[in-house]
């Protein structure tokens, strides 16, 4: 279907003068056009022709180069088809034009002075646009010829005729689809359901990394690399980020620390501290961390509490200063 959409943008541009857009990027802004002056020097057929092999999705479009030959050619098969479909029509006076593809162009038909009769004869312009859509149209012709031997009879290289098995229309649709697909939306689904999902890991090769967020809760797929709706190929790599919660923080080794200062310091990685201070008989240094609840090395998010056990002040020493709750940054 690309190549019949490719050998069609070339027949436009013999016709039309100018370069049509690929067909991804007429779907969003679909400005494509057969102009008035070169429509009406062309057969009804011709350009239902190049309007079907121009289709924008490729399962409206054109399917084979023999159907495409037999459209520019009004062979007997399609002339029938096509005549069915224009029955109503076919002996109706002419009329305005109102195909979505093609537009008005009264002003750029080139016309002479009407001579003394009153006709209107076609100027310079006018004869050198029928010369170059029979050229292109000759050209066009060829340019099938070649293309339809090269695919009939498996190319240059191997010339021996091989016979393709036989596609049906939803099994070439399925393979089209599944050679190119889109790419979905993956931000906010959680990244299991990602995982289990075998289409989707059979499509893309898949990615999966984690960041710390205040904003989604852990297994969250807050960032994917490739933007949703894109169109790859089958098997591209896709990179998908997934929350791991709050950021963690791991409880420093503080026995033996004085507790004002181990709590300033807690406080600072966004921890909670709470204190429990244990009776001193005067053998130990009043403020000195005994141990911790949880204990050092242990990974907590931020936000968490933890207790600290130390030793009570004595003989004036000054009292522990309950750390307040440390917000976490956002």
């Amino acid at each position: 279907w690309t190549d019949i959409y490719a050998f069609a943008a070339v027949l436009y541009r013999v016709l039309a003068g100018t370069i049509p857009m690929s067909s991804p990027d007429r779907r969003n802004n679909d400005r494509l056009m057969i102009p008035a002056r070169v429509a009406e020097k062309l057969p009804a057929y011709v350009i239902d022709a190049l309007i079907n092999a121009l289709q924008i999705m490729p399962v409206d479009r054109t399917r084979t180069a023999e159907q495409l030959r037999a459209e520019l050619s009004a062979s007997p098969s399609f002339v029938e088809n096509y005549q069915d479909r224009n029955t109503a029509v076919v002996n109706a006076p002419p009329k305005k034009q109102a195909e979505d593809n093609i537009y008005d162009a009264r002003d750029d038909r080139e016309y002479d002075d009407e001579d003394d009769n009153g006709k209107r004869s076609s100027g310079g312009g006018g004869k050198k646009l029928i010369l170059g859509i029979i050229l292109g149209i000759f050209l066009a012709f060829a340019g099938l010829g070649v293309f339809m031997f090269y695919t009939q009879n498996g190319g240059i290289i191997n010339p021996t005729p091989t016979t393709a098995p036989h596609i049906t229309t939803a099994a070439a649709e399925t393979t089209a689809n599944d050679a190119f697909p889109v790419v979905p939306l993956f931000i906010g689904r959680n990244d299991q359901d990602v995982k289990n999902d075998a289409v989707l890991m059979g499509k893309f090769d898949i990615e999966f990394k984690e960041q710390s967020s205040v904003e989604f809760p852990k297994g969250i797929i807050i960032e994917q690399d490739i933007a949703p709706n894109d169109i790859v190929s089958k098997g591209t790599k896709i990179i998908l980020t997934v929350s791991s919660g709050l950021p963690k923080v791991i409880v420093p080794p503080l026995a033996g620390h004085d507790y004002n200062e181990a709590a300033e310091a807690l406080t600072a990685l966004g921890l909670y501290c709470i204190p429990a201070e244990k009776v001193n008989d005067g053998s130990n240094i009043g403020g000195a961390i005994i141990d911790t609840i949880p204990a050092e090395g242990t990974v907590l998010e931020q936000g968490a509490d933890i207790f600290i056990n130390f030793w009570e002040y004595i003989n004036g020493e000054p009292k522990p200063t309950a750390a307040p709750k440390a917000p976490v940054e956002e």
